[in-house]
C-alpha cells in the first residue's frame, strides 16, 4: 500500500486485525549535519521512509527503568538524524479520529519507533495511531551559547511532527480536526508544554496526559552552566565529538538523588516556549487551547524507580515517616504499611497522584471537560506494585514486544489481554468520543 505524503511516497504493510501500518516516515532531517539546530527542516521526498525492521531511534544510554520495561529498545540503530513517525491505519479509513502518542524516558532515552508501542490494537479500535521520535538528552536540551538558543529543541521537534500529522494524516484516512496528543512521562510534560504553547494551537484538541511528573525545569542561565558541566569534558567541543563522547559528557550531569526523590539531568529548559510559571496547576488551565484533558497515573508510580535500590530493603521506618511527613502525608504514618511501602505512597502522591488531581480540579473550574483515571494493576516483582510505565504494555497490547520486560513476569496472557481490553478501550474511548459530560 503507497500514500504520496509531503515527506514523499511511503509504502505501508498489512500487520492482522484490519490494519496497516507505515513505519519509519521521515516529517524531519538535519542540515548539514547541524547537531544542534533550533528547528530540523521538514524532510526531503529523497528520503521518505526507514523501512529497516527496526527504524532508527535518537542516540541515548540505557534507561534506568530497563530493570523492568526490559532492553528491547537497544536493539535499535541509533541515529542522529532519526526524525521519524510510525503510522497505523485501519483498511478504508476515512476521516477517523488520531492518536498521536510521545513517549517517555525521563527527557534522556525511549523512542516513538520502538516496537513497545506497536498501534495495532489501538487502531484496530478505529482509530488512526502516530508515534513520534524526538531529539533526547544532552542532544535535546543542551544549552550552548548561541544567542538564539532556547535548550528545548525536542518541542520543535514535536511541532513539526505535529505540523506533518496536520498535513498529512487525511491520506491515511485520518481527520486532522479530531487530534488527540498523548504523552506519558516526559513525554507528557511535553504534551502539556505544547498544549500552551500558541504556535500549536489548533493541532490537536484533545491531550491525555500519563504518569506525568513535574521536576523543577532550570531557567536558562542553570541550564547553561549544567551544559557547561557537561561539555567541559569535551575536548573537540559539543558540535563535533562523537556520539559516544556526548553520551559520556551527559552523564556527568546525572546526580544521585535524596532519599524519596526521583533525578533528572537535561530537561525543557524555562525559556521560550516553556512559560516561566511552569507548573502552575491554575495558570495551565486558564491559558491550554485544548478542549478536554484526561489524565492517568498507576497507583504505585515510583515503585519502578525504587524497587531496585537499597530503599527497597534499607530504608527505615524513622526515614520513611520523615518523607511522609515532609510530604504532607502524615496520614501514612500510623498506616499498616511497611516502611518501604510507606516511602512509595507518599512520593507517588507528591509526584504523581497530587499533581495530577490538582490539574484536573483546576481545568474544571475553568469549564474544560477534565477526567482523572487510574491504573492499578500490580507487577509481581517484588516492592514494583503498579509501577510507572506497567500500563504501557497493557495499554498497546502487543505482549510480543515486551518478551524481556521483567515488569511482566508471571502474568498469564490471558489476564494480560482481559487488563489490556480494558485499559485500552478506556483510552480509546477518550480518543473517539472524549469525556461524557458528568464523568469523574
Amino acid at each position: 500500500m503507497q500514500i504520496t505524503t509531503t515527506s514523499g511516497d511511503v509504502v505501508g504493510e498489512d500487520v492482522g486485525s484490519g490494519v496497516n501500518r507505515f513505519s519509519g516516515i521521515r516529517f524531519g532531517e538535519l542540515e548539514h549535519r547541524a547537531r544542534f539546530g533550533r528547528a530540523v527542516p521538514p524532510a526531503s521526498p529523497e528520503r521518505a521512509q526507514d523501512r529497516r525492521p527496526r527504524p532508527a531511534v535518537f542516540p541515548q544510554m540505557p534507561s534506568r527503568l530497563g530493570l523492568v520495561m526490559g532492553r528491547d529498545i537497544e536493539q535499535h540503530p541509533h541515529e542522529e538524524d532519526a526524525f521519524l513517525i510510525n503510522v497505523w491505519a485501519p483498511d478504508g479509513a476515512e476521516h477517523l479520529p488520531v492518536l498521536v502518542f510521545v513517549h517517555g524516558g525521563a527527557f534522556l532515552s525511549g523512542a516513538g519507533t520502538a516496537r513497545w508501542y506497536d498501534g495495532r490494537r489501538l487502531a484496530a479500535l478505529g482509530m488512526i495511531v502516530v508515534t513520534v521520535n524526538y531529539r533526547l538528552g544532552i542532544f535535546g536540551h543542551l544549552v550552548t551559547g548561541t544567542p538564539d538558543e532556547d535548550g528545548n529543541r525536542p518541542l520543535t521537534d514535536l511541532l513539526l511532527a505535529l505540523r506533518w500529522v496536520s498535513d498529512n494524516i487525511a491520506s491515511f484516512g485520518g481527520d486532522p480536526e479530531s487530534v488527540t496528543l498523548s504523552g506519558q512521562s516526559a513525554g507528557a510534560t511535553y504534551t502539556q508544554i505544547l498544549s500552551v504553547m500558541p504556535s500549536a494551537k489548533g493541532l490537536f484538541r484533545r491531550v491525555c496526559l500519563m504518569s506525568a511528573a513535574y521536576p523543577r525545569l532550570p531557567r536558562q542561565k542553570e541550564a547553561a552552566a549544567l551544559g557547561e558541566k557537561a561539555t567541559s569534558a569535551l575536548p573537540d567541543g559539543p558540535r563535533i565529538s562523537s556520539v559516544a563522547e556526548m553520551l559520556s559528557a551527559q552523564a556527568l550531569t546525572l546526580q544521585t538523588p535524596a532519599l524519596g526523590r526521583i533525578s533528572f539531568g537535561f530537561t525543557p529548559v524555562r525559556s521560550a516556549p516553556v512559560p516561566d510559571w511552569w507548573f502552575d496547576a491554575d495558570t495551565y488551565a486558564a491559558r491550554a487551547h485544548v478542549s478536554e484533558v484526561l489524565v492517568t497515573h498507576t497507583e504505585d508510580e515510583v515503585g519502578a524507580f525504587f524497587f531496585a535500590s537499597p530503599l527497597h530493603t534499607e530504608v527505615s521506618r524513622e526515614d520513611a515517616h520523615a518523607v511522609a511527613r515532609g510530604l504532607g502525608r502524615d496520614d501514612l504514618v500510623d498506616a499498616a504499611l511497611t516502611p518501604y511501602e510507606k516511602l512509595v505512597q507518599a512520593v507517588s502522591w507528591s509526584t504523581f497522584v497530587r499533581p495530577a488531581t490538582e490539574t484536573v480540579h483546576s481545568l474544571r473550574r475553568r469549564g474544560i471537560r477534565a477526567q482523572r483515571l487510574v491504573f492499578d494493576e500490580r507487577s509481581l516483582l517484588t516492592g514494583v506494585g503498579s509501577g510507572h510505565c506497567l500500563d504501557l504494555p497493557f495499554l498497546f497490547g502487543e505482549r510480543s514486544a515486551w518478551t524481556d520486560a521483567p515488569m511482566l513476569r508471571g502474568i498469564d496472557d490471558d489476564h494480560f489481554d482481559a487488563i489490556g481490553q480494558i485499559w485500552r478501550r478506556a483510552i480509546a474511548s477518550f480518543v473517539l468520543t472524549g469525556i461524557s459530560p458528568g464523568s469523574t
